[in-house]
């Protein structure tokens, strides 16, 4: 796919808007619909901007679910920790 271009558009109380171009949004690979929750990744350099469609452990709110997180297998606590979506838990 060819690269296309927009605008992104910042305001001090609400946060922001990215335009992307009709061409974009109306071709059949792109991936989102109107309204999808989306995951945005800046990478450390601030040179590349990831917008991915978000597993489902990573719309949740880890901390207020303790009970919840200590029944999950040991993988997907892994993941959840290292994406940084759970305060960091003493094993006893």
């Amino acid at each position: 796919m060819k690269p296309f271009f927009g605008r992104v558009r910042k305001f001090k109380k609400s946060g922001g808007y990215c335009y992307l171009s009709a061409k974009l949004v109306d071709n059949d690979a792109f991936p989102f619909k109107d309204d999808s929750v989306v995951k945005i990744e800046v990478d450390d350099v601030g040179k590349r901007l990831t917008v991915s469609i978000p597993e489902w452990w990573e719309l949740l709110d880890w901390n207020k679910m303790p009970d919840v997180f200590e029944r999950l297998g040991d993988d997907l606590k892994e993941r959840i920790m290292q994406a940084g979506l759970v305060e960091s838990r003493r094993t006893e």
